[in-house]
């Protein structure tokens, strides 16, 4: 019964397409230049904050969690730190990008007039 149910979403996934929209969104922005001046401010803020957030948790909120997962993990406590700090860091970025970079940023793209 599951097998089944899987096998029919599976196959709907895959006659659908819609998961080749991303694709052409990408291959679309590559081939189409004046998008980029557009566009590379917003990616160079955006990169820069993220390594900036990663960064910064890295050094405040590293150790920190180390001792509370040693209390558990033991000698490989390192392992889940580093996974609940870049958690952490992506949660960051993606409001922080979202909230102050990428609303300006479409704006700026669909009055382009290249859309």
């Amino acid at each position: 019964m599951l097998d089944t149910f899987l096998l029919h979403i599976i196959m709907d996934t895959d006659a659908s397409t819609t998961w080749f929209y991303p694709l052409l969104g990408i291959y679309y922005f590559a081939t189409h230049r004046s998008l980029y001046e557009t566009a590379k401010p917003v990616l160079v803020k955006v990169i820069t904050t993220s390594v900036g957030i990663t960064i910064g948790l890295f050094v405040f909120t590293f150790l920190p969690q180390l001792a509370f997962c040693a209390m558990f993990s033991g000698p490989l406590a390192f392992i889940p730190a580093i996974i609940m700090v870049l958690g952490e860091a992506y949660i960051l970025v993606t409001f922080v990008s979202k909230a102050f970079f990428l609303g300006p940023a479409q704006d700026a793209l669909c009055l382009s007039r290249v859309c």
